[in-house]
């Protein structure tokens, strides 16, 4: 009886365990379009910024230093010293219920905040939010759509199809988390109505027999509010995935997701900062180097003066006695190293959101049963099915004008309109003469006759 060896060649990590699906969400964020579509958001965000504080901010107002419009600032914060302890210090408060406060701080540190009081304040506020949430839904929404199609089918989507996607599901992921802030304020009316109640000696009592109605009203509040403090990074790729993705379905999806697995997420969620950390200080250290050796090498031909310039000019510092062609080509080179200075703070946006669109296909595996595959695609045969229609809707049209302008009755006719009365007349069944007719044959055949 002969015995059959089978040889394990290889094997398919993914379906053994789903989760190291999240060590490509690196090898996603740092391809060369996803990393210029980070770099883009970065420097969307630092213009916007700029226009919110020139618009809202007087000259009187003292505006805090920010990170975000410095890009390299930010960058120093995350690889600082402190940044280890500042992280701990963190997840302490959030361990002793200081949720809110961490937010407030960490709101305070990628944005600008100023000493701005009346409707500035506001103002300068709903701007931020409009701008982050713009920022996201388009920029944030292509990455999401390159990661979700290579994290689950391992295909690759071009960078205009990415932007299509984008722009087509814009209104969808700029609405969704509004439509949740819309249905808290919803929700928090009647507790306002309830509460405006206390103004009265008689209205309290009345409030206090209402009140039932604020804790219910209150705890629905609150559960939106978690589903969307943590459910916001899986809207996007909710869009993103789905064949009917919009916002309803990435507002039910995220919401379900996480109060339903949420130890799946927060495991996946510190893998994810785990790998984020290692692939930023790798990414850091890769621009550091190749920054050094593009101004090592190009120092050995520059000589002393040209290479202490074209480092200045490299490293960004400003020098106050270069001008004309040396001033412009500092601004060229300084410029060019800033943009890729941002690329790399950029892989902070883009692993976020490519982390984000692998922990929904897990999550989604987790909770739906769905397979990490199961990720809507436009194929060739869908793309041009609409094109094909009015091709052929188009086609006897054609065919039927060719025919009438090669047809031999339009020669003897002289005239197109003659030619189509009497091909259309071939069609019709014969008619039979009417009087009229019968007595104008008559009289041309009398006429003919005196002539002749």
């Amino acid at each position: 009886m002969s015995e059959r060896k089978d040889v394990v060649t290889k094997v398919d990590w993914q379906k053994v365990l789903p989760c190291s699906m999240l060590k490509s969400t690196f090898g996603v964020a740092i391809r060369i379009p996803v990393l210029f579509l980070g770099m883009a958001a970065v420097l969307v965000t630092i213009g916007g910024s700029t226009v919110g504080q020139s618009l809202f901010i007087s000259d009187g107002d003292s505006v805090e230093g920010t990170t975000v419009t410095e890009p390299m600032a930010l960058a120093s914060d995350v690889a600082s010293d402190d940044a280890e302890y500042y992280f701990f210090t963190c997840v302490g408060r959030i361990m002793d219920g200081d949720l809110m406060g961490v937010i407030g701080d960490v709101h305070s540190k990628l944005l600008p905040t100023a000493e701005v009081s009346g409707w500035n304040a506001a103002a300068l506020s709903i701007w931020h939010i409009v701008l982050v949430l713009a920022v996201w839904s388009f920029f944030g929404g292509a990455i999401s759509r390159i990661a979700v199609v290579e994290l689950g089918r391992h295909e690759r989507v071009t960078f205009g199809e990415a932007i299509d996607f984008g722009k087509k599901k814009f209104i969808s992921g700029f609405m969704a988390p509004v439509f949740i802030v819309i249905s808290m304020c919803v929700m928090a009316l009647p507790v306002l109505g309830i509460a405006a109640l206390a103004r009265f000696e008689f209205g309290v009592a009345i409030a206090g027999l209402l009140w039932i109605l604020v804790i219910v009203f209150g705890i629905s509040i609150t559960v939106l509010m978690f589903g969307l403090l943590f459910g916001w990074p899986l809207m996007n790729p909710a869009i993103m995935a789905e064949e009917a993705g919009d916002m309803f379905e990435a507002v039910s999806r995220s919401m379900a997701y996480t109060y339903q697995a949420p130890l799946k997420y927060l495991l996946y969620t510190v893998a994810c900062i785990g790998i984020g950390m290692l692939g930023y200080v790798v990414v850091m250290n890769f621009t550091n180097v190749a920054e050094s050796v593009i101004i090592n090498v190009s120092g050995i031909t520059a000589g002393e003066t040209g290479a202490a310039t074209l480092e200045a000019a490299a490293k960004s510092h400003y020098q106050n006695d270069i001008s004309g062609p040396v001033a412009f080509g500092s601004r060229v080179i300084s410029s060019l190293h800033i943009a890729g200075r941002t690329m790399a703070v950029g892989f902070l946006f883009t692993f976020f959101v490519s982390a984000a669109a692998g922990i929904y296909l897990l999550l989604r595996r987790a909770v739906d049963q769905t397979p990490l595959d199961d990720v809507y695609v436009v194929d060739e045969e869908t793309k041009y099915a609409l094109p094909e229609l009015m091709e052929a809707a188009k086609a006897p049209a054609e065919v039927d004008e060719n025919e009438l302008s090669t047809s031999p009755e339009l020669s003897v006719a002289g005239g197109e309109n003659d030619g189509v009365s009497e091909t259309a007349s071939d069609t019709t069944e014969p008619q039979e003469p009417d009087a009229e007719d019968e007595a104008d044959t008559v009289d041309s055949s009398d006429d003919n006759g005196d002539a002749q």
